[in-house]
């Protein structure tokens, strides 16, 4: 029995990563990282704009970064964005 879909789980990768860079990072080096399909990271950021843990800037030095600090995520927050029917 899993515990957390493979989108939720790599939504919290994802998050783990752009809060270890403290900066930018793309779905292009992310998905090469932890060996995953590109436009599957790409889906899941764009999501995570959406809901606002993850801000995207356009431009030659673009990319994706954290809406805000770590500390200020909830992990019951996340999942209850991501997952479907989580309670």
């Amino acid at each position: 029995m899993t515990l957390l879909s493979r989108k939720a789980d790599y939504a919290l990768l994802i998050l783990s990563y752009l809060h270890s860079k403290a900066g930018n990072g793309n779905a292009r080096e992310i998905a090469e990282q932890f060996d995953l399909s590109r436009p599957f990271v790409a889906n899941i950021l764009k999501e995570l704009c959406q809901k606002g843990f993850v801000a995207s800037h356009r431009g030659v030095k673009g990319g994706y970064a954290l809406a805000r600090p770590a500390d200020e995520i909830n992990l019951a927050e996340l999942l209850e964005s991501i997952e479907d029917g989580f309670r």
